[in-house]
């Protein structure tokens, strides 16, 4: 979706740690993000530039991002990156737990991945209730795998109630051409004509212009069920703290 546009893209990997596999990029990781923060080397060093010579960039993260990148360090390192790219996407790592919160800090919008099933759903609410009380209010939701069968699988409007009526930003349809081209360091979504494409295209397009999947019909305002306290709750305290200043 970003091939053949002036704008400049930065994926920040702080999920599966392995984008850099995906993007067929493993055999040129000279530096990480770690390596930069601690003036190791400089950023044009560390960042990984996509093959096909497009405007999409990778800075490669380790392990142990979430215990040596904290929250100052890591809003620090958004505010610097900032200033040189146009869109910067930050794949989060999965739970709530203080990496996932530290990488909330200095945000403008979040996308919440989901599938079909009560677990998942359960899941993202937690994150949707988490990231209404960090003030976090444009949150988008994406169904991952999506089916149309029929059966144990919730449908486009049910995940939509359940998320509290969150909009839909992207319908991402379950295809095998996925795991057959990242296993060849081939990002799926370039392969041109396939479904796959087409759908993470709308996504990209519904972000930047602010559109929604259109549902048939839709819900009442859903009042978020839980809230959430203890260690978390602490967490998020500091981190409204840093965001007013405090």
């Amino acid at each position: 979706s970003y091939i053949g546009t002036p704008l400049k893209y930065y994926f920040m990997d702080m999920g599966l740690r392995n984008l850099d596999i995906m993007m067929g990029l493993e055999d040129k990781v000279k530096y990480d993000v770690i390596d930069f923060i601690n003036g190791k080397c400089k950023l044009k060093d560390a960042i990984l530039k996509d093959p096909d010579g497009n405007n999409l960039s990778l800075l490669p993260a380790t392990e142990d991002i979430t215990k040596v990148l904290d929250a100052d360090k890591f809003n620090l390192l958004i505010d610097y990156l900032r200033k040189l790219f146009d869109y910067i996407v930050i794949d989060s790592p999965a739970g709530i737990e203080e990496g996932f919160l530290n990488s909330t800090i200095n945000i403008d919008k979040a996308l919440v991945v989901v599938n079909q099933d009560k677990s998942s759903i359960t899941d993202a609410n937690r994150v949707i209730d988490i990231l209404d009380l960090l003030e976090i209010k444009d949150v988008g939701i994406v169904i991952n795998r999506y089916t149309n069968l029929k059966g144990d699988y919730f449908n486009i409007e049910d995940v939509y109630r359940l998320l509290g009526c969150n909009p839909i930003q992207g319908l991402i349809r379950e295809s095998d051409i996925v795991v057959k081209y990242t296993n060849k360091g081939i990002i799926p979504s370039k392969i041109r004509g396939t479904e796959f494409a087409e759908d993470i295209e709308l996504l990209v397009d519904n972000i930047l212009t602010g559109n929604n999947i259109e549902l048939d019909y839709s819900f009442p305002e859903y009042n978020k069920r839980e809230n959430t306290s203890g260690l978390i709750g602490s967490i998020i305290g500091k981190i409204l703290n840093k965001k007013r200043g405090n």
